[in-house]
């Protein structure tokens, strides 16, 4: 579902893949070189599925990647469904260094975008979705520490309607931009967010 050149013009790519005879899903990652030949293809999974949505190198030369780990063998956002946001870092062979999982546990939620931040930490983009009432949804950021993936801060923004944020980019002053769409108007309008670097 993601991919993001290398520092050495090559590629790290992320998806899912699925198993029989259950067809469980795991996270799927490949390294590629600059001629698209595969380096390494690792498989990072559980008893539920998970999907990565996000993916790039990081500044100590390893990778990070986000997205769901769902249970109850349910899709993103379905009705009766648990699923927590995802973050998995490896080291440069692509060899897992930990795994850490987000989101309150009367909600669905789903990561959809990923950055690393000057002081080496990592920023997460998530959606929390109630799968009683399509309406109460909203986006969040989560700043996690590099060495271990525990919680600095949480940001919760939301609206009258549901909120749909779908992609996340660093900007030059130190802070964020969210954009997205929103069901707090007719249309489903997009939207565009700016935040600080302390995700206010």
């Amino acid at each position: 579902y993601s991919i993001s050149a290398t520092r050495d013009s090559g590629y790290i790519i992320t998806g899912n893949t699925q198993y029989p005879p259950y067809w469980s899903k795991d996270l799927l990652a490949i390294r590629l070189d600059k001629n698209g030949d595969t380096l390494w293809e690792k498989n990072f999974g559980g008893g539920n599925d998970e999907y990565g949505v996000s993916c790039f190198q990081t500044l100590d030369g390893g990778y990070a990647f986000a997205g769901c780990d769902l249970s109850f063998m349910c899709g993103p956002f379905t009705p009766g469904g648990k699923s927590e946001a995802f973050f998995l870092k490896t080291d440069a062979n692509g060899d897992g260094q930990y795994y850490a999982y987000y989101g309150d546990p009367y909600n669905q939620n789903f990561a959809t975008g990923l950055v690393q931040t000057p002081d080496s930490n990592f920023v997460i983009l998530a959606l929390s979705y109630s799968p009683t009432n399509p309406q109460l949804q909203d986006m969040y950021l989560i700043k996690i520490r590099q060495s271990n993936g525990d919680t600095i801060w949480t940001k919760r923004y939301s609206t009258v309607g549901a909120d749909y944020g779908y992609s996340l980019c660093k900007t030059s002053d130190g802070g964020f931009i969210i954009a997205g769409c929103t069901a707090s108007l007719p249309g489903l309008p997009g939207f565009f967010m700016k935040v600080d670097a302390n995700g206010d």
